[in-house]
């Protein structure tokens, strides 16, 4: 199976996790499903753990195509679940200063209103169905030590092409 690392914001979708996805809170929509030209950006994997090296990894891309180090949210998805409903996954270059990463990404395309609604539905459905395992907060000091983890097992990643954010808190 293939899944999707996707990050979220989860203080917006907290209130949609008992409701039906019709009444889903427009916040969870328009404030954390943040589209661009109709996508929505997710990073490829063959595993669904924090914990594994490629997991680890993606994490780790996911950071780097941040400005500065944050504590973030993230879930893993299903890719199936998005070919069944009818949500194209386009291959498209990611923007990570991990730039080995950048094959990984994928963008959910062509996304209109209703492809949006199954994008949350299936965001709440992966939450509730096994939030211990599949959802995890990285906090900003975790997210750093995973960094650095990465350039030291890593040598493709290049700490001088990182954002000065980046650099001043992994140099310290």
């Amino acid at each position: 199976m293939s899944y999707l690392l996707r990050k979220i914001n989860i203080t917006k979708w907290e209130p949609n996790f008992v409701l039906e996805p019709s009444n889903f809170t427009a916040d969870a929509i328009t404030g954390c499903t943040k589209t661009k030209d109709n996508t929505l950006s997710v990073w490829h994997s063959d595993v669904n753990s924090y914990s594994h090296m490629e997991g680890e990894r993606l994490v780790v891309a996911l950071a780097l195509a941040m400005p500065a180090p944050d504590t973030i949210d993230l879930i893993w998805l299903e890719e199936k679940f998005f070919q069944e409903h009818g949500v194209s996954l386009v291959n498209t270059p990611g923007d990570s200063k991990y730039e080995k990463m950048n094959d990984k990404h994928i963008d959910l395309s062509n996304i209109d209103l209703h492809k949006l609604g199954v994008v949350g539905q299936h965001i709440v459905e992966q939450y509730n169905k096994d939030k211990d395992n599949l959802y995890k907060r990285f906090m900003r000091s975790e997210l750093i030590a995973l960094v650095k983890k990465w350039i030291q097992l890593d040598k493709d990643i290049n700490i001088d092409v990182l954002n000065e954010k980046w650099v001043k808190v992994l140099q310290s």
